[in-house]
Order: structure tokens, then C-alpha cells, then sequence
């Protein structure tokens, strides 16, 4: 009622997540943040425990169908049906913000700070902003190649004025 999946409502409580996970990040602290409907197979600190230090840059989960690769070790969930190609089903925001890790560090503080501004000025969920902020923005932040971006803070973020560079 109200908070059907693309509804107002809807977008308003996704933007929550990101606010929610920035108010966190200005405490210095770390997040790991799992949609409800994320069903866990192992245990998820343990899991995740690898991407939870500060060297670490923000590990978020992929929307990248599983296609079916030769060789590939990796074996899907039985309801996880292969598809044919990953971009004919998700193009370029893939970026799923229903999981990630983001331990405290600078940088994600002004990443979130960027994707809660764009999203607040936005018609869609804030899903779509993490793809445009941390890999496709037109003069900050590029892909390096299938799984890792690139994002460097507006100018003028870091106190000394400069813009320095980090992997996400």
C-alpha cells in the first residue's frame, strides 16, 4: 500500500539506506549494509570479513546476471537462470546497493556524501547513483575493466584542496 516496488514511497525508503549508511560514515564508522531480501548461504561476517578494513574501498554487490561461462567454477543458486549476455540484461548501472561493505575511510565519506545529493535531486531510486558517482562520472570516476572503479572527489573536498585518487 503506497510503497509498491517503484512508487514514491518506494524511491523515498531506498534513499534512506544511503543517508542512513552516510550518517554512519560521519560517526567514523564502518557499514554493512544487506537488504532484507538478500538470503545468506554462509555465515555473513565471515563471508564479508575479507572487505572489512580500511584498505579494502567499498565492495558492493553486483545486479550482473550470471552467464553461463565455460570453465567457470562458479556455480548459481538453482533460481538463478543464465542469461545471454550481461549486457543485454543490466548495461552500465550494475551497481546494487541492496549489499555492500563500506569501511570508514575519507574517501567513501565524500562518495556517499556525493550519491545522497545526487539521489535527493533525482527522480529514481539511489541505486542508479552509485553507478553514476563511483564509475561514470563524466570527469571523476571511470570502470577499470568488469569489476572495480575508479572515483576521485569533486575538488576543494579534501581539506588541503587537492584530489586525490582511490579504487572503490
Amino acid at each position: 500500500a503506497g510503497s509498491e516496488y517503484g512508487s514514491s514511497v518506494f524511491k523515498y525508503i531506498t534513499k534512506m539506506k544511503s543517508r542512513t549508511t552516510l550518517e554512519i560514515l560521519q560517526m567514523q564508522y564502518s557499514v554493512v549494509y544487506s537488504d532484507l531480501d538478500i538470503t545468506w548461504f554462509k555465515d555473513p561476517l565471515s563471508a564479508l570479513h575479507p572487505y572489512m578494513n580500511e584498505d579494502a574501498g567499498l565492495t558492493i554487490q553486483s545486479n550482473a546476471p550470471y552467464h553461463n561461462k565455460p570453465g567457470e567454477r562458479i556455480i548459481p543458486h538453482h533460481s538463478v537462470d543464465p542469461v545471454e549476455s550481461e549486457s543485454a540484461s543490466n548495461g552500465f548501472e550494475r551497481l546494487n546497493s541492496g549489499l555492500y561493505v563500506a569501511p570508514y575511510s575519507q574517501i567513501l565519506l565524500f562518495a556517499f556524501s556525493e550519491i545522497v545529493d545526487a539521489a535527493s535531486q533525482g527522480q529514481r531510486t539511489e541505486q542508479p547513483y552509485f553507478s553514476r558517482i563511483l564509475c561514470y562520472h563524466e570527469s571523476r570516476s571511470k570502470p577499470i575493466g568488469h569489476h572495480a572503479c575508479e572515483y576521485r572527489p569533486a575538488l576543494g573536498m579534501w581539506p588541503s584542496g587537492q584530489n586525490s585518487a582511490d579504487h572503490l
